[in-house]
């Protein structure tokens, strides 16, 4: 076989060529499945939720067709086994495994996040930010080699990027402790060609931990430049310091090679403490850093993902942009067993808006502690949204902003909606078609003098509640935000089943493969509520 196409071989472990249509059950072992995500020759991926917690978890099944193959049935246990070994903030976690009626299942936790993969197939990291996540791979990998486990198949799609930055390393399926004999000997090659280390392609079954050595020093490579190698890899393009590093990870010779994570590591942080990074980093590095540094704060004015609240299920979806900065949403749960959730965003674009909308974030936070400890019946949520008022049109630092909120309340069985220039709201009664509801007032510092009440709806169990800001009354065409409208509809009734932070992400991500909302513009939000008995 040619290195032209060694690439192109199907070198994850098959041994079927055709497997049953996966069923699609109400519930594998305590956990309620949502949706299938994929279905491979040896096992299939269910999403799921745990009814203990309401979170999310990934289930991994064997079908009961192939638990009479030995091969199959012992590659299972043995990543069931090895994920068990492993408790690592960087590595994803197993939360329970068993057997149902059609096989034995992995249920792992669930990671909102992206691939390296996608993020390097768009974007870019600066270099601080990127020796940052490689550092983070490798306290994953000496936890690994600390339990005498190989991973032998790291690459950009086994590494998630959490919604909070933090790195998870996933996929145990070709993993393998260091002293037990491989399985599926017989197969030649077992893992990901472009990312295999030259031991890896011609004795497969003979590796020692400096394997995935040799595949961290290909997703360094990768994380450095900033994009995809494919295959080809030339450290010529590396700053001088860093290619040393680089070179010995990449080794031929595995005596050659790093011999632990920790010496890898050393090197590594003995570069971040020479000054050297500071030497060698691109010149567009200081607008990314700056940028990096402004999306990760951004992030943290809001609540992800949404605290629990008895009375009802509560998703929420996002929609990152590029470069733009300043959307705050927050969740207040009240003594009189209301939840107030309130989406806020600049109605203009720039860094500013970011520093304006955090000290309206403390604005907002101080009043509603206010008017919990204030508290009687009933809520002043008319006095809270006027006091806001007052302060946010005194105020010269902050922005025009849209501002909406949302209270629910399960004692009265009624939900109130004001918008002030930025959210739109569809309510679905249990069996009954879905409804719109208006409410518009001018944005918030634009005439602090008006005052537009709240709309209230009726809100019964059952009921579902879609809150978002894809498109917003003043800034948006009629024609845009009935667009929006109808495809939410539709994609809604197809996903009426899902948990609440399942059907946000769905409608999130529906919305986000096509050409209805305006690309790289703003962050937006979207929450999913379903009243509960």
């Amino acid at each position: 076989m040619t290195e032209n196409n060694f690439h192109k071989q199907n070198t994850q472990p098959s041994l079927l060529e055709s497997s049953p249509t996966p069923p699609l059950p109400e519930t594998i072992g305590p956990y309620k499945v949502e949706t299938l995500l994929t279905k491979g020759s040896m096992s299939w991926l269910y999403m799921g939720i745990d009814p203990k917690t309401k979170t999310p978890v990934a289930i991994k099944v064997l079908p009961s067709s192939l638990i009479e193959n030995k091969a199959s049935l012992d590659l299972f246990l043995k990543e069931s086994k090895l994920a068990a070994l492993t408790d690592h903030p960087n590595i994803v976690k197993l939360y329970g495994e068993g057997s149902w009626e059609d096989g034995l299942y992995i249920a792992m936790e669930w990671v909102h996040g992206v691939s390296l993969r996608q993020f390097l197939m768009q974007h870019s990291f600066s270099l601080k930010r990127s020796l940052e996540i490689i550092l983070q791979i490798c306290y994953a990998l000496k936890h690994l080699h600390a339990h005498h486990i190989i991973h032998r198949d790291l690459k950009p799609e086994n590494i998630l990027i959490t919604e909070e930055g933090t790195i998870k390393v996933v996929d145990f399926g070709i993993a393998q402790m260091v002293e037990d004999k491989p399985l599926l000997a017989s197969i030649k090659i077992i893992g990901t060609p472009n990312y295999m280390s030259p031991e890896q392609k011609e004795h497969p079954n003979e590796l020692s931990y400096t394997t995935d050595i040799y595949s961290l020093g290909v997703l360094s490579y990768e994380l450095i430049l900033g994009k995809l190698s494919y295959g080809v890899i030339q450290t010529s393009l590396l700053p001088e310091k860093l290619r040393k590093i680089v070179n010995k990870a990449l080794a031929v010779s595995v005596s050659q090679r790093y011999q632990t994570v920790d010496a890898f590591m050393k090197d590594l942080l003995e570069y971040l403490a020479s000054g050297d990074l500071e030497k060698e980093k691109p010149s567009q590095d200081l607008s990314t850093e700056f940028f990096e540094v402004f999306q990760k704060n951004s992030g943290r004015l809001s609540p992800f993902p949404a605290p629990p609240w008895p009375f009802a299920d509560i998703g929420i979806g996002k929609i990152k942009c590029s470069h733009k900065f300043g959307l705050y949403y927050d969740i207040f749960f009240f003594p009189n067993d209301c939840c107030l959730i309130l989406i806020a965003n600049p109605l203009e674009q720039g860094l500013d808006p970011l520093f304006s909308v955090a000290n309206f974030r403390g604005t907002v936070r101080a009043l509603a502690e206010l008017l919990t400890k204030s508290f009687s019946e009933p809520l002043d949520t008319d006095g809270f949204i006027r006091s806001l008022k007052h302060l946010v049109g005194s105020d010269s630092m902050l922005p025009k902003l849209g501002f909406s909120y949302l209270l629910l309340d399960p004692v009265s069985d009624t939900c109130k909606f004001y918008n002030s220039g930025l959210s739109q709201l569809m309510l679905v009664p249990a069996g009954e078609p879905c409804k719109i509801v208006y409410n518009a007032s001018a944005p918030l510092s634009e005439n602090r003098l008006i005052d537009t009440s709240a709309t209230t709806e009726p809100w019964k169990v059952g009921d579902v509640i879609i809150y978002h800001c894809l498109v917003s009354e003043e800034t948006d065409v009629l024609e845009k935000r009935e667009g929006v409208e109808n495809y939410l509809k539709q994609v809604l009734k197809e996903q009426m089943l899902l948990s609440a932070q399942s059907q946000a992400d769905a409608l999130v991500r529906a919305l986000s493969e096509t050409s209805l909302l305006p690309q790289n513009t703003e962050m937006k939000v979207l929450f999913s509520i379903q009243r509960m008995s």
